[in-house]
């Protein structure tokens, strides 16, 4: 898209405390400036939030399954108890 641009602009309204933590974080080289450290923390918590949300799904999906399954095991173990010993 000719003329729009990726990134778009925001203000962001933080305690002082959490300006000075950040301003000395670029300092310490944690990132180029406020707006780098600031981008790459949401990213951080969105990939965070969104492993957080497929786990749950998972999660379910084992809980959802989970007689399914044990009986599939005992079928198995059954199986496998009476197999002759090689």
């Amino acid at each position: 898209m000719k003329g729009q641009s990726l990134e778009k602009k925001t203000t962001v309204t933080l305690p002082s405390w959490e300006i000075e933590a950040l301003d000395q974080a670029v300092k310490e080289g944690a990132g180029k400036n406020r707006s780098d450290l600031i981008s790459r923390a949401v990213e951080v918590y969105l990939k965070r939030r969104k492993k957080k949300k497929l786990e749950s799904l998972m999660m379910d999906g084992y809980r959802e399954n989970a007689e399914r399954d044990l009986a599939i095991y005992q079928d198995l173990e059954g199986a496998l108890l009476d197999a002759p010993d090689y």
